[in-house]
C-alpha cells in the first residue's frame, strides 16, 4: 500500500474539505501528516 504525505499546514486546510475527504475515502488514499518543523509524522491516516 502507498502512503501519500501531507504537511500538518496542507491537512488542516486543504485536506479538511467536504469534497477533498469525499475523494479520498473514495479512492481509499491513505495519508501521512507530517509535521514538517519538528520532523516528525503527526498521524497516520488509513
Amino acid at each position: 500500500m502507498t502512503y501519500f504525505a501531507v504537511s500538518t499546514v496542507a491537512h488542516n486546510t486543504f485536506f479538511k474539505q467536504d469534497v477533498i475527504q469525499l475523494i479520498l475515502n473514495r479512492h481509499q488514499l491513505p495519508l501521512i501528516v507530517v509535521n514538517i518543523e519538528a520532523e516528525e509524522i503527526t498521524q497516520w491516516i488509513n
